[in-house]
């Protein structure tokens, strides 16, 4: 029983942190409105003005995705991986693993640490079938800068990809994206404020050819069919 309330409880959790996570935007910079004219930018100089694919044709691209990214947390690096087809979608994140099926109309929480887990039903599944419902918030970080002051301010590369590198200051605060010239996404962010740099970066990026059974291998696991309490659940 111990075991069945603490996946419940995992499921709530995961419930909350996609909700929230799916509808977040970065973080307005300090010192102002992201959403204010360039020329109102105190930091702002330099640079040649953005050309930035629109993030409705970068979504059109990704129907067939597996991304994982570092990020900075608490002053320590963590890793998520996400992955969607027609089929379903995974999203990894240590030993924490959300799986959706479309066709069983089923969602797993999983834990890959004892190889355990619980099934659901998935109900209304529109909400994992978005592009980047985690990772979005972080593929376009850029967004909420575009019309406030964005740069050009060079080119690199990234995981082997051709990149465009944006910035905009803001104070004594800088973020800086390396936006990938093919697809439109992020594939590195920084912001840089009193002299220390937090970055994020996509280590790993594959577009097309992701099956279901490239996700998760649900015969490894221990299951607990949820539909079997559901009569005992308000």
């Amino acid at each position: 029983m111990k075991r069945i309330l603490c996946l419940l409880c995992a499921l709530a959790l995961a419930a909350c942190l996609l909700a929230a996570c799916g509808k977040s935007d970065p973080p307005p910079p300090p010192g102002g409105d992201p959403t204010t004219a360039a020329g109102n930018n105190p930091g702002g100089d330099g640079g040649d003005a953005v050309d930035l694919q629109s993030k409705s044709d970068v979504e059109l691209k990704f129907s067939n995705y597996r991304i994982t990214f570092d990020f900075d947390s608490g002053g320590e690096k963590n890793s998520m991986t996400e992955m969607r087809c027609d089929e379903g979608y995974a999203l990894i994140s240590g030993d924490s693993v959300t799986f959706v099926d479309f066709g069983k109309n089923l969602l797993y929480i999983l834990s890959a640490a004892d190889k355990t887990g619980m099934a659901t039903p998935l109900g209304d599944g529109d909400a994992y079938k978005s592009f980047g419902m985690i990772a979005g918030g972080f593929l376009f970080g850029y967004d909420a800068y575009r019309d406030a002051g964005l740069k050009k301010v060079g080119s690199d590369t990234v995981i082997g990809r051709k990149a465009t590198v944006y910035s905009i200051k803001w104070f004594s605060v800088e973020y800086k994206f390396w936006v990938d010239n093919e697809y439109g996404i992020t594939l590195k962010s920084s912001i840089t404020a009193d002299g220390e740099t937090q970055t994020s970066e996509i280590t790993e990026l594959k577009v097309g050819g992701i099956k279901l059974s490239d996700m998760v291998n649900l015969s490894e696991y221990e299951i607990f069919d949820m539909s079997s309490i559901s009569s005992f659940l308000p």
